[in-house]
């Protein structure tokens, strides 16, 4: 009896490994993924920060596959290769391009895909001979890289603009007027007094000639004092001149380098909340409290749309804005972004139509 007690608690002990085998494999069966995928790189010497295996891959916002793996790339010393896996009906071609994107508050990355219409053809590849797609750097990766670069250069303007009004070159531009009206002021004398001497020679008290010559000469030599008093203010004013025309020089030679934004202060306060997200210390001017009248971006409320007839490098930038939008709703906990219609009103023949109707399918 003992023994038979021991082999039905056999039976059912294996009974129950085996339903639980036979669960675990039907639901694997079940999860298995049986899209048909192709194998594509990505190489870059860029950090990769936050993207991890089994990552989204997107392409326009739509996902389309997954990262395979992350490791180093043996043909570029240095390069991390990203092995992706998409959707054999993705639309890629030769002019796909990869960036990396981030959701929200959270840093976690993922591969965006898009495509500037510059080619028709279709990207093959092979599980052998992967094709590399090219990664190109983000929005935020561009601002946070500049990011270094744009607080240098604000330090170097504040360094040139201490320059131009040192206490030296203010003692030299207000000595430059005060000398400029002491010889206005002399000509008006001078002026006064040929008047003065014309008035008696030809007037009723008339003044014989040696006097009048004599005063002429007198007041020839005073212009000439007074002359060389003008030039000498002239290059000290000059002078001044260069200093200041130098030291602007300087500026406008730190302005326009490249990755330079100083002028688009006004509207970079996007790239200055990211910038703080990932750890640097930043720091934001606005010459007037917002909203304010002097400027076109300081409404209390601004407008985002797809058709954008000024350039179409925007489209992928506002394809972009509108999850980030999205994001920072939930982080604030407030509507930012309202979807509505727009009107867009132009020449039935102009530029604008056909640009209109061509940028939302980009």
């Amino acid at each position: 009896m003992h023994m038979e007690n021991k082999s039905h608690a056999l039976a059912a002990g294996a009974f129950v490994l085996f339903v639980t085998a036979l669960v675990i494999a039907l639901a694997a069966w079940l999860a298995r993924d049986t899209k048909l995928r192709d194998v594509y790189e990505l190489s870059t010497n860029e950090s990769v920060t936050g993207l991890a295996e089994q990552a989204a891959v997107r392409y326009r916002g739509i996902a389309v596959g997954k990262v395979e793996s992350i490791d180093f790339d043996p043909l570029a010393k240095g390069n991390v290769l990203v092995r992706l896996a998409i959707n054999s009906s993705a639309p890629l071609t030769k002019s796909t391009f990869a960036t990396l994107g981030f959701q929200g508050v959270t840093g976690l990355a993922y591969v965006q895909l898009d495509d500037d219409g510059e080619s028709k053809q279709v990207l093959e590849t092979s599980r052998s001979q992967p094709t590399r797609i090219p990664l190109r750097p983000s929005l935020f990766s561009s601002l946070s890289d500049q990011g270094v670069k744009l607080l240098m250069q604000v330090e170097d303007t504040s360094k040139l603009l201490n320059q131009l009004l040192s206490a030296d070159n203010q003692k030299v531009l207000i000595g430059a007027v005060q000398s400029m009206g002491q010889s206005a002021a002399k000509v008006g004398a001078m002026s006064q007094r040929m008047q003065s001497i014309a008035d008696a020679q030809l007037g009723p008290e008339r003044t014989d000639i040696p006097a009048l010559v004599k005063d002429t000469r007198a007041t020839m030599a005073a212009l000439q004092t007074t002359a060389a008093e003008l030039n000498k203010t002239a290059a000290e004013t000059t002078r001044a001149a260069n200093v200041a025309a130098s030291a602007v020089a300087s500026l406008n030679g730190k302005v326009s380098e490249k990755g330079g934004v100083l002028d688009q202060l006004s509207i970079g306060s996007a790239a200055l909340a990211e910038l703080a997200r990932r750890g640097a210390k930043v720091l934001g001017l606005e010459r007037f409290l917002p909203p304010h009248e002097f400027g076109s971006s300081h409404g209390e409320t601004r407008i985002i749309r797809l058709g954008y007839f000024e350039h179409p490098s925007y489209v992928p930038l506002l394809r972009e804005a509108y999850p980030l939008w999205r994001d920072l709703e939930m982080e604030t906990r407030k509507q930012l972004l309202t979807i509505t219609g727009i009107v867009e009103i132009g020449p039935p023949e102009g530029e604008l139509r056909d640009v209109v109707s061509r940028e939302p399918r980009r």
